[in-house]
């Protein structure tokens, strides 16, 4: 049950950052990565909230 999912941010300088309200937020980042390990099943949508329509959901098992 659970793991851990990186995300990259590698486009150019671009700021996005991600945030799963109560969940997570990565903060405001360019050329990074960002872990995070999920230990409670479920699903949990994310989002950029500098690029609202960027998002994404991780499916916990």
């Amino acid at each position: 049950m659970g793991g851990t999912v990186e995300w990259r941010f590698d486009d150019g300088l671009l700021l996005h950052d991600l945030r799963a309200e109560g969940v997570f937020d990565s903060g405001i980042r360019s050329e990074e990565t960002f872990r995070f390990t999920f230990t409670t099943p479920g699903d949990v949508t994310y989002r950029c909230s500098i690029h609202p329509t960027m998002s994404g959901t991780v499916h916990v098992g």
